[in-house]
């Protein structure tokens, strides 16, 4: 039994069963039960704690589940990335829609990652200031918006730079 098997497996195997029988870390087992639960079911999808849990598992975090600890946006990018690799058709519950956006938005941002499929959403025109400026970019609000998507950019960079 590996990582990938464990994803893979058609069933959800209980995390002692991991850990009596492989190395992996307790990180590593949260991080494959989260993806398994990604892959085979709808919970992430629907439920703000459950998603909440598991965008912190897929940013190396380990989540406190008797409270809502709350995310930050580059977190909810990285973590949706991740996601979409397992259930690229997959629509999240309103719930978690309004989640994501109350997240983005109490931290300034206005624009969302498109895997989220929040209406109303202006990252593309975002993208292309943060791509082709202009440089410095202006201080008013579409200079302030591509330098957060910027640094969404630099975090999700640095996170696949050191799991290299």
């Amino acid at each position: 039994m590996n990582f990938q098997s464990i994803i893979d497996s058609p069933t959800p195997i209980e995390p002692e069963t991991i850990r009596s029988l492989t190395n992996l870390s307790d990180h590593e087992v949260e991080k494959a039960l989260t993806i398994w639960t990604i892959k085979n079911t709808r919970a992430v999808y629907e439920d703000m704690d459950v998603f909440e849990n598991a965008v912190l598992v897929l940013n190396g975090i380990t989540p406190n589940v008797t409270r809502m600890e709350g995310l930050l946006p580059q977190y909810i990018w990285y973590a949706l990335d991740i996601m979409s690799k397992y259930a690229k058709d997959r629509e999240f519950s309103h719930e978690v829609k309004m989640y994501i956006k109350f997240i983005y938005n109490d931290a300034g941002y206005w624009f969302y990652p498109e895997y989220a499929r929040i209406p109303d959403n202006n990252v593309l025109a975002v993208q292309a200031v943060a791509e082709r400026g202009p440089f410095p970019l202006n201080e008013d609000h579409m200079g302030i918006q591509a330098y957060r998507y910027l640094t969404v950019v630099s975090y999700i960079e640095e996170k696949h730079n050191h799991a290299s």
